[in-house]
């Protein structure tokens, strides 16, 4: 059972503080939504999970070990990074970007095997991406990119996986079906902390959720508690209730807080 923790974590950009003493732990087979409103310092935090940003202060572990101390391949066997935005800076076809996802498992002298073509086609396969196999990724939508982004993060079976805003201009069925894939994910043992910023998802689909504001951990807990907290209502500045139409959660805005 992976564990990924962030213990007294401080971040800083010159003068602006960008985490403050932030405590946070992702487990195999959770998943949780980072929530919070611009700039509370969402991205940095799964920067430094993920071992791409150094912490001011603090640590960060994989199962107890600190991060900076694995090696970057074997990080990368163990934790998958969707990042805000991914770009590909390479006209690569499709199908031969999804598999550079297998790359952490592979050495300088092994090809690619049965099995590693196997989970470049089912990550294909879940993120509806084997249409677009042929054409080069360079040609997509922003939406048709980020599915494929995310296949290639699939592609490489990480226990843990970081994924910053992955619905982001995704259509409502392709933002639905991606939260589906991602919660499925969990009930394989996978652990998933996922940035949104629509609240809607973050309470139908995460097991928790992590509220951040102006570097810091606010709430920590069940959707509902978190959502409805005061805590919320100070960092978002309107009062959220958590209401349920049609077995679905939806949360709503109350009123601006004065």
């Amino acid at each position: 059972m992976s564990v990924l923790e962030a213990d007294n974590v401080r971040v800083a950009f010159g003068a602006a503080e960008i985490l403050n003493g932030v405590c946070f732990s992702l487990r195999a087979g959770e998943m949780v939504g980072l929530i919070g409103p611009n700039g509370a310092g969402k991205s940095t935090l799964l920067n430094g999970l993920s071992g791409i940003l150094t912490p001011d202060g603090g640590m960060v572990a994989l199962d107890g070990r600190p991060i900076d101390v694995i090696s970057r391949e074997e990080r990368a066997q163990s934790v998958g990074y969707l990042e805000q935005n991914a770009v590909a800076h390479w006209p690569l076809r499709v199908d031969r970007l999804v598999a550079l996802g297998r790359i952490p498992h592979l050495s300088p002298l092994r090809r690619q095997t049965a099995e590693d073509e196997r989970a470049v086609e089912a990550a294909m396969a879940a993120c509806d991406v084997v249409a677009l196999a042929a054409r080069r990724v360079t040609t997509l939508s922003g939406g048709e990119r980020l599915r494929v982004m995310l296949a290639r993060v699939l592609a490489g079976t990480p226990s843990l996986i970081l994924a910053d805003e992955p619905v982001a201009g995704l259509d409502p069925l392709h933002q639905l079906e991606t939260m589906k894939l991602l919660h499925g994910l969990t009930r394989q043992g996978v652990g998933v902390a996922v940035v949104l910023h629509d609240l809607t998802l973050a309470a139908r689909y995460c097991d928790r959720l992590c509220l951040l504001s102006q570097g810091q951990v606010r709430a920590d807990g069940l959707p509902i508690e978190v959502l409805e907290s005061d805590a919320a209502a100070s960092a978002f500045g309107v009062t959220l209730k958590v209401a349920e139409t049609g077995g679905v959660r939806v949360v709503v805005t109350a009123e601006k807080v004065l």
